[in-house]
């Protein structure tokens, strides 16, 4: 991942967070390293404003991954009004808030309904799978790959406690921090019980990452079960094991996986899961028994083969080097972001060809393949994960029917320092009692609102 610093066209300030660099762009977004501003203020109506989690640590400086959605990728269409588009975004947020777990990145805010939707998650400090198993040039032995599978089962358990189903589960969606793989990306995310009134995915349509989805996801991604996860879980381990997907044009009903290259242990774990018919797979705890039975024959104890895992990261030279943008000289000067002279301040308005430089779509032109039914999935706007172009599979990310779109990913990330306190309250010229006048806390709360950036020239 190369992180960059900010540019002049880049926002210094988006709601409760300051930004530090940017970590990666791609068709419908930036992905930006940020931190909570130490002097913002923790009042309610700031904290509802922006979903705010709670500072469990006020003395430590949590860094977060900022997500920033071009505007445009809400006005309506030919397909879908912008409110429902919006209305996904909101989803996604609930649905980040509701899975809690050491295997998933902590929800820490956002604005769905500003003018520059944004939402930001704990950041994790380390590089995509997919990017270490191609710069190490080796796939991963039995023992790191079934310390990496129980890690991913751990995090799909917790969403699916929380009824939530991730639906792109592959290679660039699973980062390795300090603490182990972290499973991000729940922007494909849906209810597990697809309640017609809070599931928005129509029937018809297919979304995610076609090398590693099932059939049933490619043929109707609404109508999937906890097992497609499963499957996208085994798919994942078979690159970790093999260096390549199972199906890297699709899923098939008839022919098995090119088996070559992955251990014969591992296969054992794999091939009952990697199969058409989604009622006879094992489940995930069926799946983390056979991982962890996997391990005892190899003599190796879970806590040992998570720390290899570990280690490989921190030998193959991958996780950025942070401290270029983290001595910013403190954040009190950017409790009103500059720029405000005159009014509100936009720096995504303007220049559609500056928007075209820097979200340009990132898509495949190689055709998806189809289904058995005839039915092919159309290519929508893509949202690379911001580290490289995922190589592993065609993204499929797209609808027959509506048109509609749900991903959004978020950036590997790593704890940091969080400061806390608020301005001191003071009252007005002239004010008769504290009740007649806003605070200063909810006055500068205000003017955040108002404020996300500096003013640039285009």
């Amino acid at each position: 991942m190369s992180v960059k610093a900010l540019g002049d066209d880049d926002p210094l300030v988006l709601g409760p967070f300051r930004l530090l660099a940017v970590l990666g762009q791609g068709g419908m977004g930036r992905v930006y390293l940020g931190r909570r501003l130490a002097n913002f203020p923790e009042d309610s109506e700031a904290s509802a404003q922006y979903f705010l989690a709670a500072q469990e640590d006020t003395s430590a400086d949590t860094l977060v991954a900022v997500k920033v959605i071009k505007p445009d990728s809400f006005a309506g269409d030919a397909h879908e009004s912008a409110e429902v588009k919006r209305a996904r975004f909101l989803q996604e947020v609930t649905h980040l808030q509701s899975v809690i777990g050491p295997r998933v990145p902590a929800f820490q805010g956002a604005d769905p309904d500003g003018g520059l939707p944004w939402l930001a998650i704990d950041y994790i400090h380390g590089p995509n799978l997919s990017r270490l198993v191609h710069s190490r040039g080796k796939p991963f032995n039995v023992v790191q790959a079934a310390a990496l599978g129980l890690a991913m089962t751990e995090a799909l358990q917790c969403m699916h406690e929380a009824e939530v189903l991730h639906r792109d589960l592959k290679p660039a969606n699973v980062v390795l921090g300090p603490q182990g793989p972290v499973v991000v990306d729940f922007g494909l995310a849906v209810l597990a019980d697809r309640k017609m009134d809070q599931a928005i995915t129509a029937t018809g349509t297919a979304i995610g990452t076609v090398a590693y989805m099932p059939l049933e996801q490619y043929l109707d991604t609404k109508h999937v079960s906890k097992a497609a996860d499963v499957y996208s879980l085994a798919a994942t381990l078979f690159f970790a094991s093999a260096g390549r997907p199972p199906y890297p044009h699709g899923p098939s009903s008839v022919e098995p996986p090119a088996w070559h290259g992955v251990p014969a242990l591992m296969r054992a774990v794999l091939e009952p899961v990697l199969v058409p018919d989604a009622e006879t797979r094992p489940n995930l705890m069926q799946v983390r028994d056979m991982l962890l039975e996997l391990l005892v024959g190899q003599g190796v104890g879970e806590i040992a083969a998570a720390a290899d895992l570990v280690a490989v990261v921190e030998a193959s030279g991958l996780v950025p080097d942070l401290s270029a943008f983290l001595d910013d000289g403190g954040d009190d000067a950017l409790a009103v972001p500059v720029g405000q002279e005159g009014g509100e301040s936009d720096p995504w308005s303007g220049d559609d060809e500056l928007f075209a430089q820097l979200f340009g779509a990132n898509v495949s032109e190689s055709p998806l393949p189809t289904a058995p039914n005839g039915y092919t999935p159309t290519l929508l706007d893509p949202v690379p994960t911001p580290t490289v172009v995922d190589p592993d599979g065609q993204l499929s990310n797209g609808s027959t029917g509506d048109g509609s779109t749900t991903s959004y990913p978020l950036a590997p990330a790593d704890p940091g320092p969080q400061p806390s306190g608020a301005p001191p309250a003071h009252a007005g010229a002239g004010a008769g009692s504290e009740a007649e006048v806003p605070s200063a806390a909810l006055r500068a709360a205000k003017r955040l609102r108002k404020a996300y950036a500096r003013k640039a020239s285009f």
